[in-house]
């Protein structure tokens, strides 16, 4: 087995592994994401990710498929390759809207055969504020506005967004596919608590020897670090600025008041005068929901894998019974129209 795709989660570390860990390994080579703009074989998973049923080309994807393998760019037995595109398990990604994850999956197997697949997990506790502030306007982020929003997309039992981060559910669909000893499901956190061991497993998982100077090189590297109230500030004088510039045709703040430019402007807001970021925190109230409603999955999930989700804070049920779709409780508002 040559071939490796890591499929997300969405806000789990991703761009730390595709820089600083996937493209240093020695045993297997490393092809992206980010693809080489309209190359073979960004157009191979642009296909895979975005084409619905309905525009989805068989024929040429699979032609696509195997004019890489017949090059070599898809590795063999002795050239094994790494694949790394979170868009594949995420319902909307970089404004586009992806393929039911369903159908993605049989995709990949269709075309890739027998491959192991790499899951990296997050609490949604953690992971719903993430969510937010990347897809709210950062004029409307603030904590009020937050609950709203989690509460009208988790009321949503017909589908949304919220059903895509059931990890269970995509494991069980990869399992299904691939095997469960061609799964691995590593928790996000483990990378923030645990670096060495977090990434001990991946390595055993690929058959990658361990190097300890790329892990202690890999913990020295700080996470993105959440926008400040300052960056937002920025972000919002900014846009309303360049409205307003363009619309009655003014010069840049710097024309008119020398040595000032926005990136100045950045800089003294995210670092000096309001350099805290935005807490956005899970109420005891909003806690039980959440709870209720990743629960029982996360449970289930932990027994499978063997994992201690517990040790990170994720919401965990026993409760084997989940809320069915009830047509009278059915809201129709949300992120996206996926429901997995």
């Amino acid at each position: 087995m040559h071939t490796v795709i890591h499929i997300g989660n969405h806000k789990t570390g991703t761009k730390l592994l595709q820089r600083n860990f996937f493209p240093k390994m020695k045993s297997i080579r490393f092809l992206g994401s980010p693809f080489e703009f309209k190359s073979e074989l960004h157009e191979l998973f642009e296909r895979i990710k975005y084409q619905d049923i309905l525009t989805y080309n068989t024929k040429r994807t699979s032609d696509i498929y195997k004019k890489l393998k017949a090059s070599g760019k898809l590795g063999s037995e002795n050239d094994p390759v790494l694949i790394s595109d979170e868009a594949l398990v995420t319902p909307f990604f970089g404004g586009k809207m992806t393929a039911d994850p369903a159908i993605i999956a049989k995709r990949i197997k269709d075309l890739f055969g027998n491959i192991k697949i790499i899951y990296v997990i997050r609490s949604q506790f953690s992971l719903l504020p993430s969510i937010y502030t990347q897809f709210v306007p950062p004029e409307w982020i603030n904590q009020t506005h937050f609950e709203e929003r989690i509460y009208e997309n988790l009321k949503n039992h017909l589908n949304g967004m919220m059903h895509g981060i059931k990890f269970e559910k995509i494991c069980s669909l990869y399992e299904n596919l691939f095997g469960k000893e061609n799964m691995k499901v590593i928790p996000y956190e483990m990378l923030i608590n645990d670096p060495e061991s977090y990434l001990k497993e991946i390595c055993e998982f690929i058959g990658e020897p361990l190097d300890k100077n790329l892990i202690n090189g890999i913990k020295l590297i700080k996470e993105n670090k959440r926008r400040s109230r300052g960056h937002i500030l920025w972000e919002i004088l900014s846009a309303k600025y360049e409205r307003a510039r363009k619309k009655y045709q003014f010069g840049h703040p710097s024309k008119y008041i020398p040595f000032l430019s926005s990136n100045k402007v950045k800089f003294l807001l995210d670092n000096f005068f309001l350099k805290k970021p935005i807490e956005l925190k899970i109420s005891n109230e909003l806690k039980t929901v959440i709870e209720k409603f990743y629960g029982p999955s996360n449970n289930r999930l932990q027994k499978v894998y063997n994992l201690d989700l517990a040790k990170y804070n994720y919401p965990l049920d026993d409760s084997i019974v989940e809320k069915k779709d009830d047509v009278s409780e059915i809201e129709f508002k949300g992120w996206s129209i996926r429901r997995f």
